[in-house]
Formats: C-alpha cells, sequence, structure tokens
C-alpha cells in the first residue's frame, strides 16, 4: 500500500506552471518514486512525469526550462528539492516501440549543461520503460488521468530489458557517486528477483541479506545514508567489488533467463 503523501510545494508549482505552458494538451500529471514508496528522503529528487497529447514546441521547451531551472534546487538546498520531471506524448507512446522516447527531460544533472545553453531535447531511452513501470505501479495522480490510464502497459521483458541495458554504464560511473550506484544496483537486482518495485534503502537491505558479510555492511550503510540516519563517505575503490558482485547477480538472472 502507498503511503501516505504530504506534497511539497513544488509538486503543485510544477503542474500549474506545466498547464500554462500547455493548455489543454496536457492531459495528465503524475508524482512517482521515492514520494510514493517509502518516502522522500533528504536528497530525493521529486519526480514528475507530465504526460501531453502532442509535441513540445521549441518555445514551449524555452519557457519550461527557465521555469524549472527557478523551481528546482540543487540536493541540499534547505526547503526546495531537485525536480526531475519528464514528459512525453501520449500519441508516440502508443506506437509501442522500444526503446520509448521522451519530449522533455529536466534533472539538476543537467543544469551545467543547460545553463551553456544548451536545452533538454526528444530522445530515446530504455530507462523510460523503467519509469513507466515506476509510474502505473506507484504513482499520486497531480492532474487529469492517473498514468495507468494513459501510458500503455509496461510487460515485464521489457522492465528486464531496461535494467540488463543501463547496467553496463553504472560500474563507469562509480567514482564520485559510489551510493547512488550501489542502491541503483541492489534496486536492480531485487526487482529482477521478486518482481516487485521496491524503494532504494528497501533493496539494500534486501541485497544485504542476500550477500557475504564484507558486504552487506557498505549496503547497509548506503541504505542508512540514503535516509539521512548516517554519514557516508566512499573509497570508490574500497567498493568496486561490492559492485561488480551486485552486477554479477543481475547478469546471473540474465543468463538463467536466456538473455
Amino acid at each position: 500500500m502507498m503511503e501516505t503523501v504530504q506534497l511539497p510545494p513544488q509538486a503543485g508549482q510544477t503542474v500549474a506552471s506545466a498547464h500554462a505552458i500547455f493548455g489543454p494538451r496536457l492531459i495528465g500529471a503524475c508524482l512517482y518514486g521515492s514520494a510514493t514508496l517509502r518516502g522522500l528522503r533528504p536528497d530525493s529528487d521529486l519526480d514528475i512525469l507530465l504526460t501531453l497529447d502532442g509535441r513540445v514546441g521549441e518555445g514551449e521547451r524555452q519557457v519550461l526550462t527557465r521555469m524549472l531551472l527557478t523551481l528546482s534546487a540543487p540536493p541540499g538546498t534547505p526547503g526546495r528539492r531537485p525536480l526531475e520531471v519528464t514528459v512525453v506524448d501520449r500519441n508516440i507512446l502508443l506506437e509501442d516501440v522500444f526503446p520509448p522516447a521522451y519530449e522533455y527531460q529536466f534533472g539538476e544533472w543537467l543544469r551545467p549543461d543547460i545553463e551553456r545553453g544548451n536545452l533538454p531535447q526528444p530522445a530515446a531511452d530504455p530507462d523510460l520503460a523503467l519509469l513507466f513501470w515506476q509510474a502505473q505501479s506507484h504513482s499520486l495522480p497531480l492532474f487529469g488521468e492517473p498514468a495507468e490510464r494513459l501510458i500503455p502497459p509496461v510487460p515485464f521483458s521489457r522492465v528486464r530489458q531496461a535494467i540488463y541495458g543501463a547496467l553496463p554504464s553504472l560500474l563507469d560511473n562509480l567514482e564520485g557517486d559510489e551510493r547512488n550506484v550501489l542502491l541503483t544496483l541492489a534496486r536492480m537486482w531485487y526487482t529482477l528477483s521478486t518482481g516487485g518495485l521496491g524503494s532504494k534503502d528497501q533493496a539494500a537491505e534486501w541485497a544485504a541479506a542476500r550477500l557475504p558479510e564484507p558486504f552487506s555492511a557498505p549496503l547497509l550503510l548506503a541504505a542508512r545514508a540514503y535516509r539521512g540516519e548516517a554519514a557516508d563517505h566512499w573509497e570508490t575503490e574500497s567498493v568496486r567489488p561490492l559492485a561488480r558482485a551486485l552486477q554479477d547477480k543481475i547478469r546471473a538472472l540474465s543468463a538463467a533467463e536466456g538473455g
């Protein structure tokens, strides 16, 4: 059961601004991710999916970006959260092509590039299958129809395909993002093993119980730090064997499925 969600003001502000930009073409907006699983953690993004009937025009792209640069904030900013906002055209999604494509995506990791003048552009992205699956499983409608009525059903085979496709790049991104990479790998293993959607800390605790002692402690630390219960300072090389062990568990599932 989804926990009761207390909406941060940024959620309503984002939807109101999107409605002003897109008008009647905005047919749905939902909150998903940490907020609708086990609750927002200290550094959690506010994840919002906007569904349009139509494409995003260049002028709309510029206005939306200016608005999100103002509403969003880097992690740790008092009273405000980082936003991750994805905009999709339902007409394209109904074509049932993999990988699916978004019209627009904003996140704080893109802020430096955006501030250099590079607006977010449409792109096909396998990770969207995971996003849609999350939104269909655990989301809160903010405007219009709920996600499960607007987004075509995502078969679990595509969830697996998206996870396996994202796996190779994770170890490359370990340095400087150790906690997030470890938690992401744990959640991938959890999802593939259980067929369910868990929060990052829930998945880390599940994985820690299934790994030998040298690996369980760093995962439990990552979970506590994610909840704001502990400070974590990582040495990349010391956790690289753990990241590889998690990847091996995921790859073993792929091999068992014939992937």
